[in-house]
């Protein structure tokens, strides 16, 4: 499945469309962050007919870098954004597959090459990925869902990369939710609380 769009909402991942063997997929499929399950979304009314790319009218700016380093043009490649930096991730070009991870800060407009923290992730881009789709949430953790490679073995994959330390509001949301009480603290958690961690809900 290739051409497919990725997004985060609810503590969750939508996997949107798509192609394989070259025929159009209309499903939908979630992942759910806190119990780590797929599952199929059923869809009401009119499904997606394609996926067809609609831009506005582009402008370009001028880009810099300290070092005076680019990412590579290349064939492939999957964007994401945060609130400030957008994310570009590895695709192919004249000297195979690429694996890096760039990011660009939306103000300054600088590039930055990242640097891999995880040596998991590391094996997973230089495993040849080629047709993935990324989103960033909370600003802090990059999810690549790769539905191409040159290994077969390694499509399909989910994989989580940490771009940014996150804040302790969020570091503490995520421990409560990690909790294997939280449905028993509910009630001692302010209501907004609760309802941002969607502890009432069934997935």
């Amino acid at each position: 499945m290739y051409d497919s769009c990725i997004l985060y909402h609810n503590e969750c991942l939508y996997i949107v469309g798509g192609f394989t063997d070259g025929h159009f997929l209309d499903k939908m499929f979630k992942f759910c962050l806190k119990t780590s399950r797929w599952t199929l979304v059923p869809q009401n009314g009119p499904t997606l007919s394609s996926m067809k790319r609609i831009f506005p009218t582009w402008t370009t700016r001028q880009t810099n870098s300290k070092d005076r380093q680019f990412p590579l043009d290349s064939n492939y490649v999957s964007f994401a954004f945060s609130s400030t930096f957008g994310y570009l991730s590895c695709g192919e070009n004249l000297f195979g597959s690429s694996h890096q991870i760039w990011k660009i800060d939306l103000e300054s407009l600088e590039w930055f090459k990242l640097d891999y923290v995880s040596k998991c992730f590391i094996s997973f881009l230089t495993s040849g990925i080629f047709m993935h789709k990324m989103a960033v949430v909370a600003d802090s953790t990059l999810y690549v869902f790769n539905v191409g490679c040159h290994i077969p073995f390694c499509s399909f994959r989910l994989v989580r990369f940490a771009v940014q330390s996150p804040a302790l509001y969020g570091l503490c949301l995520e421990t409560i939710a990690r909790s294997p009480n939280v449905r028993s603290i509910a009630e001692s958690l302010p209501a907004s609380i609760v309802d941002e961690l969607n502890i009432n809900s069934t997935d």
